[in-house]
């Protein structure tokens, strides 16, 4: 993985955790709602395990968002136990999908290269 791709998706999470904090009072839990994106494409380009890992932080980042920083202004009754559940199945099945996706790319280009006129050749020798 190039090393740029990590750094823009660093500062993509800090510019998420300024957007939360400060459009918090307008928008109150809706805001939380951009990192499920940004876990689908940390999974998608660094697996499942390693954005399992990602996970921890942003739930962090969540509760010291919702528990200290703003609330005063939180309303309880949307919070639900489900999204950490969602987060992890998000995170697995974009992880596994891109694991799919990487097995069916080798696949395909063993079946090219079987299928090259090379082969072809070598086998006509036979």
């Amino acid at each position: 993985m190039p090393r740029y791709i990590t750094i823009l998706y660093i500062f993509s999470w800090i510019l998420y955790a300024a957007f939360a904090v400060v459009a918090f009072p307008i928008w109150n839990i809706s805001v939380v709602i951009p990192h499920i994106l940004l876990l689908g494409l940390g999974a998608w380009l660094y697996g499942t395990f390693r954005c399992l890992i990602i996970v921890i932080p942003a739930l962090a980042f969540h509760m010291y968002l919702l528990s200290y920083l703003h609330a005063d202004i939180f309303n309880w009754y949307q919070a639900k136990a489900s999204g950490p559940i969602i987060q992890i199945m998000i995170v697995e099945l974009l992880g596994n999908l891109r694991h799919q996706f990487n097995r069916i790319k080798e696949t395909n280009e063993r079946l090219d290269q079987l299928n090259s006129p090379s082969t072809h050749a070598s086998l006509a020798v036979l």
